[in-house]
């Protein structure tokens, strides 16, 4: 079933709560010897990486093509909520490659290729809080998006990293979160300046 989260803001972000049901997930990309959990190049300066870029004004997506859970609940505090990332395929490119790295353990956890459909969008739970870097690469157009996801966006907000790819040929991406005041993974809350909705 699609699961679609209505977020919207203005100076900060705010939304209304996930509305839908999850279904069970399981990675369409295949793995192989190309997708080297434990490959090399691994940037030495994740802190170099934006949150987002802005300039993703609209993100809709006619469904969501598939669901994917990346680690596990077990151990984490509640409080600790996960951090979602959305990939929308509107340019109906035909492969999208996708690596996630841990930068704090510098290991890469995951790296697939999808096929997700034109005007549909890709949906990835990260489920533990950590540092990570989001790698989105178009082989058709060689072009490449990175991303940071703090330890500080997993708090009791709900929050969702959305990335574009979209048909001018451009990648473009946006943070988007509730507001609650309360402490994140990282030991501190988090502020809203890297929270604005471009």
């Amino acid at each position: 079933m699609n699961r679609r989260t209505i977020l919207a803001g203005t100076g900060f972000a705010f939304s209304t709560p996930f509305a839908g049901c999850l279904a069970d997930s399981a990675p369409s990309g295949e793995t192989g010897a190309e997708h080297d959990l434990n490959s090399s190049n691994i940037p030495d300066s994740p802190a170099d990486y934006p949150v987002n870029t802005g300039g993703l004004a609209e993100f809709d997506p006619e469904s969501t093509y598939e669901e994917v859970d990346l680690g596990s609940r077990e151990g984490v505090d509640d409080s600790y909520r996960p951090h979602d990332v959305e990939i929308w395929n509107e340019a109906a490119e035909p492969e999208v490659i996708l690596r996630i790295i841990d930068s704090g353990e510098a290991l890469v956890v995951h790296h697939e290729t999808y096929e997700i459909p034109a005007d549909t969008s890709l949906s990835i739970s990260f489920l533990e809080p950590a540092e990570y870097l989001i790698e989105t690469r178009v082989p058709a157009t060689e072009a490449q998006h990175t991303l940071r996801v703090p330890r500080r966006f997993f708090d009791c907000n709900a929050s969702v990293t959305r990335i574009g790819i979209l048909e001018d040929g451009q990648m473009r991406s946006s943070v988007l979160s509730t507001t609650a005041a309360c402490p994140s993974a990282e030991g501190n809350p988090r502020t809203n300046i890297e929270w604005v909705l471009h």
